[in-house]
C-alpha cells in the first residue's frame, strides 16, 4: 500500500475486470479483480488488490444500484434482477453479431 506524506492513502480501490461463471448446472459465480489507483511522482499507477467473489444463490437478495459516475442510488432491485439483465445483454450482442453476418453474407 502506498502512502502519501501524511500516511493517508493516496488513491482508491476498484473493480478492473467483472468474470462471471454460469455453469450450465451449477451456480454462477461473480468474481471482482480489483486493484489500487494511486497517484506516484505525478502519475497514476495501478497495483492489484486481489479479487472478490460472490455466489448468486438466491435471486431475491436485495442488491442496490448505484449510479457510477456519483454514486447515489438510482433504484434499488435484487439479484435475480442482475443476472436478468447480464443475459438481455447477452441476447443484444448475439442478435448484433447475427445481424452483421448476415450483412456480410450479402456483401
Amino acid at each position: 500500500m502506498i502512502l502519501d506524506k501524511a500516511n493517508r492513502v493516496a488513491g482508491y480501490r476498484r473493480s478492473k475486470q467483472i468474470v462471471i461463471d454460469n455453469p450450465k448446472d451449477g451456480i454462477p459465480r461473480l468474481t471482482f479483480v480489483m486493484e489500487w489507483v494511486v497517484e506516484v511522482d505525478g502519475k497514476e499507477v495501478s497495483i492489484p488488490a486481489g479479487e472478490l467473489s460472490e455466489d448468486l444463490l438466491d435471486p431475491n437478495d436485495p442488491l442496490t444500484i448505484y449510479n457510477p459516475l456519483d454514486d447515489s442510488i438510482i433504484m434499488t432491485a435484487n439479484s435475480g434482477f442482475l443476472q436478468a439483465v447480464l443475459y438481455s445483454n447477452y441476447l443484444r450482442r448475439v442478435a448484433k453479431e447475427a445481424a452483421e453476418k448476415a450483412a456480410e453474407a450479402v456483401a
